[in-house]
């Protein structure tokens, strides 16, 4: 089942429907003169069919999409051995072909299982050098049903094979634990010092450049405050707003910072201050 509103600017008209009438749709996309006027689905269950975040229910479906370009080639051997549908865009052209993949789930998750479970389909595509769109993983995201304009470029595939497994996602990336407080050392180094230090060290670091490993550049800048100087989370959120995500291309949302920051704090191995107490070994900071 799917879940379908007559445009995204009625959010509380969901209604549910069998997921055949998607699959029959990616075949035979309808033509519309606006973007506007497509209606929009969901593999989320919605309370009262109201689509916000707050009222998911459950979601059978994960949907990446591919805004950077790919190839009808390159969907079907990334995704070919799994059980769903893919099709290009709305906005896509032969010269960028832009592409939607959404595949059917072994079972049904919640909302943090949803984001677990996506990250390992990104790292899915990635591994066969696509780029997935990280902007787009929000759990009550409303899609574009297939459509195409008067005249256009189009191209679907219909996967068959085996379902996304969910519970092997969920291995692969499991729930965080929670951010514990960081500790404030005693010592001549005061937290402000800290801070301040950070700063300055934060301004030397380089700028993440999309499609020149953007993501690691970032990983690295969160990982020197949140561990490197021990910075408290919205210290070190504040820092890297003001001063990294300028020299960004594009720039980073605050959501996808924030997310860097966690990641860097609850999974990086190195330990805490490890860039601050260089001074107290006799090296500079």
């Amino acid at each position: 089942m799917i879940t379908v509103w007559p445009s995204l600017y009625r959010p509380a008209d969901g209604q549910r429907v069998p997921a055949r009438a998607l699959f029959a749709r990616v075949a035979s996309p309808r033509a519309y003169a606006r973007r506007e006027d497509v209606p929009r689905w969901s593999g989320a269950e919605f309370q009262e069919g109201y689509r916000s975040l707050a009222n998911v229910l459950r979601l059978s479906w994960l949907v990446l999409d591919f805004d950077k370009g790919a190839t009808a080639e390159q969907i079907d051997r990334t995704f070919g051995d799994l059980a769903g549908l893919a099709h290009t865009t709305w906005s896509s052209t032969p010269d960028l072909p832009r592409w939607r993949v959404a595949l059917v789930l072994s079972r049904a998750v919640d909302r943090e299982e949803h984001d677990r479970v996506w990250r390992a389909g990104a790292a899915h595509a990635e591994r066969f050098q696509l780029a997935p769109d990280y902007a787009a993983r929000d759990a009550s995201r409303a899609w574009a049903l297939p459509a195409r304009h008067d005249v256009d470029h189009y191209e679907h595939l219909e996967l068959t094979g085996a379902l996304f497994d969910v519970d092997a996602a969920l291995t692969t990336f499991p729930k965080p634990e929670p951010m514990p407080e960081p500790t404030r050392e005693r010592g001549d180094d005061s937290y402000e010092h800290r801070v301040e230090r950070a700063r300055c060290y934060l301004a030397k670091m380089p700028g993440a450049i999309s499609g020149s490993h953007g993501h690691a550049t970032t990983f690295r800048a969160a990982l020197a405050m949140v561990r490197g100087f021990g910075l408290e989370p919205d210290d070190a959120l504040a820092l890297l707003v003001q001063i990294h995500n300028p020299l960004c291309q594009p720039a980073w949302s605050l959501p996808e910072l924030r997310h860097k920051m966690k990641q860097a704090y609850q999974r990086a191995r190195v330990p805490f201050m490890y860039v601050a107490d260089r001074r107290r070994d006799g090296r500079a900071a």
